[in-house]
């Protein structure tokens, strides 16, 4: 059972400069998720033609079946850990690296991947690429937070806080 979650959002006081910088690289994330969810569609598409995903899908289910699929899976790396690689190579192959740590990226690959990982199940639709006016949520890996301000890639800024809100005192 996963315990309860919920999402708090909280006004930041930044410049014109520091939001600027902020919006490019929500904006480079964006690129670079789309890209990751391109390039693992156009895998997921190539294996759905194999005749050996099609030999799986007539099988009735198992041990082998699944085995089966976890080896289409691998061979046209359709596994979260290619996804990383992926979206690595996508932000090494930019000049635009520093602008989104390596764990941020790999947090959108993860959501590139549940998003195929979704539809290639019948969990859920076609994964739609996030347009401009869409919002991104950039996440990072480690725990590690701060109270009271943004801190992203050297940059700092603090955060509006109202003690009138009950769900900001609920935090």
């Amino acid at each position: 059972m996963t315990s309860q979650t919920f999402i708090l959002e909280l006004p930041i006081k930044a410049d014109d400069s520091q939001s600027r910088t902020i919006a490019k690289k929500f904006e480079y994330g964006r690129m670079l998720y789309n890209a990751t969810l391109g390039s693992g569609l156009g895998r997921l598409t190539q294996m759905r033609q194999d005749p050996e995903w099609r030999r799986a899908c007539e099988m009735s289910k198992g041990k082998e079946r699944n085995e089966l699929f976890r080896r289409l899976n691998r061979k046209y790396r359709l596994t979260e850990y290619d996804f990383h690689a992926d979206i690595a190579r996508h932000r090494e192959g930019t000049k635009r690296k520093s602008e989104l740590g390596i764990n941020e990226a790999q947090k959108l690959a993860t959501q590139a991947f549940s998003a195929v990982s979704r539809y290639m199940y019948k969990q859920g639709g076609r994964p739609r690429f996030k347009s401009f006016k869409r919002g991104l949520h950039i996440r990072c890996h480690t725990n590690f937070r701060h109270p009271f301000n943004l801190s992203w890639s050297g940059k700092t800024c603090d955060i509006r806080r109202s003690s009138k809100t009950t769900s900001q005192r609920a935090c």
